[in-house]
């Protein structure tokens, strides 16, 4: 094989790796796009389920229990966040952390 067909068959496979990224990167974009789609739905699932808590405890939403409800998680946000620190470090250490 001469330099010239060295050239030529190195170009192809240039070509042949240039498409072979063009369609790895749309492939991308599509499971990119579908992640985004698939976040949007779990968010969107959370926030029902929370609006069917909260319905199903204070009944219709309307803006002054809207109001009302955020001053109770306002107000007990900390509580909450420190109880949910204490489970968890109680599942991981079973016996407990006791210093000496």
């Amino acid at each position: 094989m001469n330099l010239q067909e060295m050239l030529q068959k190195t170009e192809e496979e240039i070509l042949k790796l240039e498409d072979k990224e063009k369609k790895i990167l749309e492939r991308k974009k599509q499971l990119l796009s579908k992640k985004s789609d698939l976040e949007k739905q779990i968010t969107a699932e959370k926030n029902k389920l929370i609006a069917e808590v909260v319905e199903k405890n204070i009944g219709t939403i309307s803006e002054e229990k809207m109001e009302i409800l955020s001053q109770l998680l306002s107000s007990s946000a900390e509580r909450f966040l420190d109880c949910e620190s204490e489970a968890g470090e109680n599942s991981s250490d079973p016996e407990g952390s006791q210093e000496e």
